[in-house]
């Protein structure tokens, strides 16, 4: 019986670090995300600029 405790006390363990290190590695992914995304908007408005420039100035 206490083999059986011991088992299920250790799959418990390895659940709650599993969702310990999920929810870590989301928040490094959102933190690089946030980073990511004024350099995004500076590129895509770069290319409404070039785009606006090379095709007679339409708005887009």
């Amino acid at each position: 019986m206490i083999a059986l405790f011991i088992v299920f006390a250790i799959v418990w363990a390895g659940f709650f670090l599993y969702v310990f290190y999920m929810s870590r590695k989301s928040q490094n992914l959102m933190r690089e995300i946030d980073i990511l995304k004024p350099k995004l908007e500076i590129e895509i408005q770069k290319i409404r600029f070039f785009r606006w420039a090379k095709i007679g100035r339409r708005n887009f």
